[in-house]
């Protein structure tokens, strides 16, 4: 383990933290279309995939941080419990 991979992790603005414990199968997928997109990551986990999801969606300003967070779940495959 090491410090880039401890929690909590932000998104891209820097203004949502996350905490998370679970899986997330389809991490390497939705990173890879995360960075198509010019998001940057500074650790491995899927915690940081999941929580710069949920900023993309609530950077778009059309909805609340727990609809983003809907969204972004939406796209996820696994199992997990979120702190946010």
């Amino acid at each position: 383990k090491t410090d880039e991979n401890a929690h909590p992790h932000t998104d891209s603005s820097g203004k949502i933290a996350l905490v998370h414990n679970g899986t997330l199968t389809n991490a390497n997928e939705l990173r890879r279309m995360l960075q198509q997109e010019g998001h940057t990551f500074t650790s491995q986990t899927d915690t940081e995939v999941i929580v710069k999801l949920v900023g993309k969606y609530y950077a778009e300003g059309v909805c609340s941080l727990k609809e983003a967070t809907e969204k972004a779940l939406k796209l996820c495959d696994g199992t997990w419990g979120l702190g946010i």
